[in-house]
């Protein structure tokens, strides 16, 4: 069993040393959900056992694999921390899918660092109690990486709620997202928890929730926490987290999940267009590009590479499918508005795959 405390080390040592001093990291994936950081080059190796290229070591409480954000002098991060001194995650290839046994009390934090020395700034405890649903004996009860917008930080604690403090740790709000089972869905008795994280768009904050019964997607006010909308999706567990495509004065919320890769109007909800092919077990996030979408697949045998160029007013949806020994294939079809969106998903299905890179 690997103890939480090494873990969160590596990853806020790894995010000082990473992050420019000059360039926010205000989400999960970072800008754009790209994974890209502007600026001057950083290093690309590190060892936090010998020192190398490490800024500095901060030991933190808990079980996290959620992500650090930065905004400028500021890194913040979330973590679980349990009761039962034995709890930790196991890592491998073992092919268990049952969930970890620990369901002691737990304690949620949010905790801000001050990037230049990892001096912690302040912690507060959201929520304690007993977890309301298990996690999968590789994640953990605090999965979802936050978000910032300059002002707040928001973390999902997926079943425990959403919270909002601002920079300084003062608490804004909480907003109860209810038992959000998100596990196998062949047996809903695996619970594996959350993995989604929250995303900001101009003034909202928005979640996708893809469960066992009751999928959806909400948006809050940033500000106060008050809801702005909320769609039903007919949608499995997925993981995936959420992110923006804006050009030409349209923005559009995309989404990946099992039955579907979907566009959304970010400011009402309303449901643009739809993709399928996709893969069981939804994990990756959509990236933006220059004027395209790229969503990728992991989970065998169905494993797409779909490049998506949304916002055109015809409504079409541009796919570029890789697949092993085959060269890499455009096909266009036409996309939907809500009314029409499931005969264009029909349209546009890919077969299986056999196994690639992503």
């Amino acid at each position: 069993m690997r103890r939480a405390a090494s873990f969160v080390v590596c990853s806020v040592a790894w995010a000082a040393c990473a992050v420019l001093s000059a360039q926010n990291w205000p989400s999960f994936r970072g800008p754009s959900a790209s994974g890209v950081a502007d600026g001057t080059p950083t290093a690309v190796t590190w060892n936090a056992a010998t020192g190398e290229n490490i800024l500095w070591k901060t030991p933190l409480p808990g079980v996290a694999v959620s992500s650090p954000i930065v905004w400028g002098d500021r890194v913040f991060v979330s973590t679980a921390v349990s009761s039962d001194p034995a709890a930790g995650i196991r890592t491998g290839l073992y092919g268990d899918v049952e969930p970890a046994k620990d369901v002691s009390k737990h304690s949620w934090k949010v905790v801000a660092l001050d990037k230049h020395t990892g001096k912690v700034l302040w912690e507060r405890v959201a929520h304690e109690g007993i977890p309301k649903t298990k996690r999968h004996p590789k994640s953990s009860q605090a999965s979802a990486t936050p978000v910032t917008d300059g002002r707040r930080v928001i973390v999902s604690f997926g079943s425990e709620g959403l919270y909002a403090y601002d920079v300084d740790g003062k608490p804004l709000w909480t907003r109860d997202l209810g038992v959000l089972n998100a596990g196998w869905f062949y047996d809903p008795d695996y619970e594996w928890g959350i993995g989604s994280s929250p995303i900001i768009w101009k003034n909202l904050v928005i979640v996708q929730c893809d469960i066992q019964k009751g999928s959806f997607l909400a948006a809050f006010y940033v500000a106060t926490g008050a809801p702005v909308w909320r769609t039903a999706r007919e949608e499995i567990p997925s993981w995936s987290t959420p992110a923006i495509f804006e050009a030409n004065g349209r923005a559009e919320l995309v989404t990946q999940a099992t039955k579907f890769t979907r566009g959304y109007d970010p400011s009402t909800g309303k449901e643009l267009w739809r993709l399928s092919g996709n893969s069981e077990i939804a994990i990756p996030t959509p990236i933006i590009g220059p004027n395209l979408v790229i969503v990728s697949n992991g989970y065998t045998p169905v494993q797409p590479i779909f490049a998506i160029k949304p916002g055109a007013a015809s409504g079409s949806v541009m796919v570029r499918k890789h697949t092993h020994g085959d060269a890499p294939r455009l096909r266009a079809a036409s996309s939907s508005e809500a009314s029409t969106a499931a005969n264009a998903a029909d349209a546009i299905q890919t077969a299986s795959t056999s196994p690639c890179a992503a």
